[in-house]
């Protein structure tokens, strides 16, 4: 199946807010494609919390992100829950939404993280300081054998994510989350350093080529 890279514009919504003009967000379904994206800085998990549930407190900081769900709670192996099954995930103890503050120390416009659900479709809000991004119906796994990775990725400069809140659709059921990465795009290099490394170049074959006739 090929990796299907999607660039969301808002148009007619971001219309309406001057400040939102150059607003837009890439989504990525491929970790290793999405990591190619610029460099990583934390990839956080919730291993150390082993199996069964466990509570890291609320709210509960890793990886420059603070996490302010309801209630935070851990689920491993050996649970009734599926999500916490192949990798200990991060939920929510009252089938509230999982949410999230992402530090703005640095200007993180790389977000991604594995997720899975109990069961039925699942709902994201991706924050960042420019506008929110809601993505409804998405179909997760369970957690049983895989998780599903969701990666974003901000097109402009300018803007940066803040925050997250991800939800289940249905009432009773339950969302885990688990190697939430956060990062910095490459920086694209300027018109000039592309102009300076075609005359390097052009002198490297010049100078080849004199010493050649000599």
């Amino acid at each position: 199946m090929h990796t299907r890279l999607k660039q969301l514009t808002l148009g007619l919504c971001l219309a309406a807010f001057s400040i939102n003009a150059s607003a837009s967000i890439s989504t990525f379904d491929d970790r290793s494609l999405f990591n190619t994206q610029g460099k990583i800085h934390y990839n956080s998990h919730f291993d150390d919390f082993s199996d069964g549930f466990n509570y890291p407190g609320t709210p509960f900081s890793l990886g420059d992100i603070t996490y302010t769900s309801q209630e935070n709670l851990t689920i491993g192996s050996g649970t009734p829950y599926s999500i916490g099954n192949k990798q200990t995930v991060l939920s929510d103890e009252y089938f509230s939404p999982i949410i999230g503050e992402i530090a703005s120390s640095t200007p993180y416009n790389l977000f991604g993280f594995d997720a899975a659900i109990t069961t039925g479709l699942a709902s994201f809000t991706i924050n960042t300081n420019l506008y929110s991004y809601y993505f409804k119906g998405l179909s997760l796994a369970d957690g049983s054998k895989h998780l599903t990775f969701q990666g974003f990725k901000t097109d402009s400069a300018e803007e940066y994510f803040t925050g997250f809140s991800l939800e289940a659709a249905e009432n009773r059921a339950l969302l885990g989350i688990s190697n939430v990465a956060v990062g910095v795009t490459s920086p694209v290099p300027e018109p000039a350093s592309y102009a300076l490394l075609l005359i390097g170049l052009v002198g490297v074959i010049a100078r080849r080529k004199q010493k050649h006739i000599c």
